[in-house]
């Protein structure tokens, strides 16, 4: 695959990124995911985008590109365990979920 591939990945993903962000903090604030159904929903895209920055950061051979990827992809691992922290505060300090309705609502494999 050319570099062209990996770069448009990125993009995709950062834009993927952005949208995840309106998504989660909407400009109404009574709007914002306050359930357990909607932070796993959130938890399961973070985890989509997070594959995608991997995949790119995997094989783009631009210096800059890389460091810049490279933080988007820290940055979303960072948000992955902020939000598994709040989960597992409305979970009653429950670390184990079961993910099979986000997932099969995103048709992803189960």
């Amino acid at each position: 695959m050319s570099h062209q591939t990996f770069d448009l990945e990125w993009t995709q993903a950062m834009m993927d990124l952005v949208e995840l962000m309106k998504i989660e903090f909407p400009q109404n604030i009574e709007t914002w995911p306050t359930r357990l159904d909607q932070f796993k929903r959130i938890y399961v895209l973070y985890l989509q985008v997070y594959r995608k920055l991997e995949d790119a950061l995997d094989q783009i051979v631009h210096p800059q590109k890389r460091r810049f990827a490279r933080k988007a992809l820290e940055a979303c691992i960072g948000r992955i365990l902020e939000v598994k922290g709040w989960m597992v505060l409305l979970h009653d300090n429950k670390e184990y979920f079961n993910y099979d309705d986000i997932l099969a609502s995103h048709d992803l494999p189960l």
